[in-house]
């Protein structure tokens, strides 16, 4: 890049790649980026595993939905949901001064807007931190339907609007006041860069690491029965591309987990040529196991205990012959996750299919009659059992539009309190509100003040299917005055220093 002010974007296809782009003569990581849709995808998929229906939550903040089409009750208010997007905006002089608790009670109590995070020198989501100090020119992040509500955050005066709630104007009180859009410093662009740069660099310090093992000594026996652990089922071919296991598994073994609550994770592979490029990204992460054998036998995911398992993915490596648009890259995570809906039917195993064709995800609901559509109305992406890369088509201007989105979810993806370079740490974690003190006569608002109380923030509900009580569907930034379920699941923004263990070690 030979002109300075230009901040240079890059795409590239393996994890691997990003080390030579550091070395490109003028290649500034302040302000250029490179990006791997790889990375950013499994991390996602990755997030299931603690979350069911976290992938489908972050997935509809960067699918811009079109004309929402329902036909039932459960629909109307996941598409409600899935309506929001992320947006960055500056605080009024009226949030000057504030905690950050505190600002994320008022602008909720006043503006009916969900603020998540805020940037200045660095980015937090959800800081527990009382130093966090709301001050001008400071930038919000908030889940929002549009554009026009959020910029009600950046005029909003608790003397002039104090019994206003939609159609804000400047008021008297900012008359003197240059109300701007700000440009986003292109620093914040290379956040989710310089992070998972930092990652490859610095993972002994981050993860929970064990001494490097060989493949053939962590191959599962018939002895080892596993109960409440993740199975990870790839379908490779001799010519797959390496997907990047470590992005995968990083975040599952990142420290800010406890210790205790380490699941093992079993990779069903129906070769070891394939798990040979791979391995010696993931074998210092510890309780990692493998089988050989095709995840379309049931004698090998038997074999791996998928039916005690917690959750269950099923991923494709995309073959050389096979190009992402060819239907036919899908079918064996189809055929699998058919067989798997069948062989586990009324069990609570989450089972998630990653799609490289979005269209795909009508064969994975045989149950629906009417299942042609867009993927984000389709029922197992409501669920979060569908997951599609196409949600990622967008991501390198979304990079250049909305920088913020990136860094937040390169945060919940991979969080390090540890790491200066890296923002404050927050997780996606679910809560059953039958260990809460709420029925079904309360509303999401009290839930909402009750956990804010308590640091978290509650960014959606998991509410079961009617009728189908193993299945759930995201409902995300739900309406005050949504009457709760006692079958909901509340999933909250959780500070890493509310779960983290100081000293936490896992030979």
């Amino acid at each position: 890049n030979t002109c300075s002010s230009v901040s240079v974007i890059i795409q590239v296809l393996s994890t691997s790649s990003k080390d030579y782009i550091g070395s490109i003569p003028g290649w500034n990581p302040e302000k250029d980026v490179v990006l791997c849709l790889n990375e950013l995808r499994l991390g996602i998929l990755a997030l299931n595993a603690s979350c069911p229906g976290a992938s489908t939550l972050i997935s509809n903040l960067f699918y811009a939905c079109g004309e929402l089409k329902t036909c039932c009750d459960w629909q109307s208010l996941y598409l409600e949901g899935a309506g929001n997007e992320l947006y960055e905006e500056p605080f009024s002089h009226s949030f000057e001064g504030l905690t950050f608790t505190e600002a994320v009670k008022m602008c909720y109590d006043k503006l009916n807007l969900m603020l998540i995070g805020v940037k200045n020198d660095l980015s937090y989501i959800n800081p527990s931190r009382p130093d966090i100090i709301i001050h001008k020119g400071m930038l919000g992040y908030f889940i929002g339907k549009d554009n026009r509500s959020v910029k009600r955050v950046s005029i909003y005066c608790s003397k002039c609007h104090e019994r206003v709630r939609h159609r804000f104007q400047v008021c008297r009180c900012l008359e003197n006041v240059a109300v701007e859009n700000m440009n986003i410093p292109l620093q914040t662009l290379a956040t989710f860069s310089s992070m998972t740069q930092h990652i490859a660099k610095d993972k002994l310090e981050q993860f929970y690491t064990s001494p490097s093992q060989q493949l053939e000594t962590c191959l599962l026996t018939d002895q080892q029965v596993l109960n409440n652990h993740i199975v990870l089922c790839i379908f490779a071919y001799q010519d797959s591309a390496v997907l990047g296991l470590h992005s995968f598994v990083a975040p599952l073994r990142c420290k800010s987990i406890p210790s205790s609550e380490l699941k093992p994770i079993v990779i069903v592979n129906n070769a070891s040529y394939y798990l040979d490029k791979e391995w010696h990204n993931i074998s210092s992460f510890p309780m990692i196991y493998v089988v050989f054998g095709s995840p379309l036998d049931w004698k090998f995911l038997s074999k791996a205990s998928v039916q005690s398992c917690s959750s269950c993915f099923l991923v494709t490596a995309l073959a050389g012959s096979l190009t992402p648009d060819n239907g036919l890259q899908d079918k064996e995570a189809i055929l699998c996750s058919l067989s798997l809906q069948k062989k586990l039917q009324n069990s609570s195993v989450f089972v998630i299919t990653d799609l490289f064709k979005d269209s795909n995800v009508q064969f994975l609901d045989i149950s629906d009659d009417d299942n042609e559509g867009e993927l984000y109305q389709a029922e197992p992406f409501a669920c979060g059992n569908a997951f599609a890369s196409s949600v990622f088509n967008s991501v390198t201007t979304t990079a250049y539009h909305r920088p913020g989105t990136l860094s937040l979810i390169s945060n919940l993806i991979n969080s390090d309190p540890g790491s200066q370079k890296m923002m404050y740490s927050s997780q996606i974690r679910p809560i059953k509100l039958e260990s809460l003190v709420f029925g079904a006569h309360n509303q999401f608002s009290e839930l909402y003040s009750h956990l804010l109380e308590q640091q978290l923030i509650c960014i959606a509900l998991y509410r079961q299917m009617p009728d189908k009580p193993f299945k759930h569907y995201v409902i995300t930034n739900p309406a005050p005055n949504l009457v709760l379920q006692p079958s909901d699941i509340a999933i909250v923004l959780l500070p890493t220093a509310h779960s983290q263990e100081t000293e936490a070690e896992l030979l």
